[in-house]
């Protein structure tokens, strides 16, 4: 049975591991290999946000995502990742529904993500969840930027087929 529990440091170098295996090794961002080994994933509760990890049930941490706060009305969705042998169980909208319901009970009217085009399953999940392309320039060193309003209770939006395969079926250029 697969947990999803909040950070604690004594996961930090699983944590480190699953998202350097990732974004790095998986999908070829080797620039980002030592912010990635050395991130703070308590950094996320300073800012009235958290860090979830999901294990497996023999107890390792085979998935994460974050909230970072950015004032009281926005947050940041960071570091969703699902070790490859564990995707397509539902592990992933587990984690994020853990992240949303905190989202919307900090109050939260909107979460922003910023991710790059080469990682089309994972853009074809956020639209699948509600998220649209929007404008950002908080950060700048992603490719493209999503947001989704909250809502109360949660409420899936409906996205097009075509449109959720256009993502979902684009190959990592590595």
């Amino acid at each position: 049975m697969i947990k999803i529990i909040e950070y604690r440091d004594e996961f930090k170098k699983e944590v480190s591991d699953l998202i350097v295996s990732i974004f790095v090794d998986e999908y070829g961002f080797e620039h980002y290999r030592e912010s990635c080994t050395n991130a703070d994933y308590n950094k996320y509760k300073k800012t009235d946000g958290n860090c979830w990890i999901a294990l497996s049930s023999d107890g390792k941490v085979i998935g994460s995502i974050a909230l970072e706060g950015n004032g009281p009305d926005e947050a940041y969705l960071k570091i969703m990742y699902v070790n490859g042998n564990y995707r397509g169980e539902g592990i992933a909208q587990k984690l994020y529904d853990k992240l949303y319901e905190f989202a919307r009970k900090k109050g939260y009217k909107r979460i922003i993500l910023g991710t790059y085009e080469r990682l089309g399953r994972a853009i074809g999940f956020y639209l699948k969840n509600g998220f649209t392309e929007c404008p950002h320039e908080t950060y700048t060193y992603d490719d493209v930027y999503y947001s989704v309003d909250i809502e109360s209770p949660i409420q899936k939006k409906y996205v097009p087929t075509t449109h959720l395969n256009k993502y979902s079926l684009v190959k990592a250029a590595v």
